[in-house]
C-alpha cells in the first residue's frame, strides 16, 4: 500500500465512521497502522474498507484486515464436505488416477489429503472410518491455516509460524535433555548396583574359598 492509498483511506473512514477519529500528527499511531496495513494491494484495500463500512459498526486494524483477506479467502469446505468430494473422486477416478482426482478437488482439500500421505494413501485404507476420522481433522487445520494466513498476512504468519517452531524446537530440546539426564542417572544406578552386586558375589567367593581352606586343614 502507498502512502497516498492509507492516507486516503483514513480520511473515507473518518467521514464513515463519526467515532473514528486518527490524528495523523501522531507519529506512533501513524506508524503503527501504516505497518499493519503496508503489505496490501491498493485497490484490494479500497475494496475492504468499503466492505468494513457496509458490515461493521466501529473501525480496526483487526476488521480491515479481516475484510482484506475475505477477498481473495477461498470458499469455506467444512470437514463432512471434504470428506464426501474425496470420496466422489475416488470413485470417478481410483487409485490409478490419482493426479486427475487431486487436480478436481480445492486447493484446501488437496492440502488435507497431503497432510494425510496422499489420494492414493487414503485409496488403500481398509478402515474407512478411522480414515475419515482423520481426514478430517486435517481439513479442519488446513481451514484454520487458511484463515489465520489470510487474515495475518503473509509476513506476519510466517514470523509467528517460525516464532512458533522455534519454541517447539526449544520445547523438544529441554525434553530430549530431561531425558538424556534421567538415562544418565538410571546408568549411573546401574552401574553402581551392579559394582555392588560385584563385590558382594566376591565376598561371597572369598568365603567360600575360606571355609574350603579350613575344611581341608582341620581333614588333614
Amino acid at each position: 500500500m502507498t502512502v497516498g492509498t492509507f492516507e486516503r483511506l483514513i480520511n473515507i473512514l473518518e467521514k464513515a465512521f463519526m467515532n473514528f477519529k486518527f490524528n495523523i500528527e501522531d507519529e506512533d499511531l501513524v506508524e503503527v497502522w501504516f505497518n499493519e496495513l503496508a503489505y496490501m494491494d491498493d485497490a484490494k484495500a479500497v475494496l475492504a474498507v468499503k466492505k468494513v463500512i457496509g458490515t461493521c459498526d466501529f473501525v480496526t486494524i483487526k476488521n480491515i484486515k479481516q475484510a482484506y483477506a475475505e477477498l481473495d479467502m477461498p470458499v469455506q469446505i467444512d470437514n463432512e464436505e471434504g470428506w464426501g468430494l474425496v470420496e466422489k473422486a475416488i470413485r470417478l477416478y481410483g487409485y490409478m488416477r490419482s493426479d486427475e482426482a487431486m487436480n478436481s478437488l480445492p486447493v484446501q482439500v488437496q492440502k488435507a489429503i497431503t497432510y494425510m500421505g496422499g489420494f492414493q494413501s487414503i485409496c488403500e485404507a481398509e478402515k474407512k472410518e478411522v480414515i475419515r476420522g482423520q481426514f478430517n481433522k486435517a481439513m479442519a487445520s488446513v481451514n484454520i491455516r487458511t484463515r489465520s494466513e489470510a487474515t495475518l498476512g503473509n509476513t506476519l504468519f510466517e514470523q509467528i509460524s517460525l516464532y512458533q517452531n522455534k519454541v517447539e524446537l526449544e520445547s523438544k530440546n529441554i525434553l530430549q535433555l530431561e531425558e538424556n539426564r534421567q538415562m544418565a542417572e538410571l546408568n549411573d544406578e546401574k552401574i553402581a548396583n551392579n559394582k555392588e552386586h560385584i563385590a558382594n558375589l566376591r565376598d561371597i567367593f572369598a568365603k567360600s574359598i575360606s571355609n574350603k581352606t579350613s575344611s581341608v586343614g582341620v581333614g588333614a
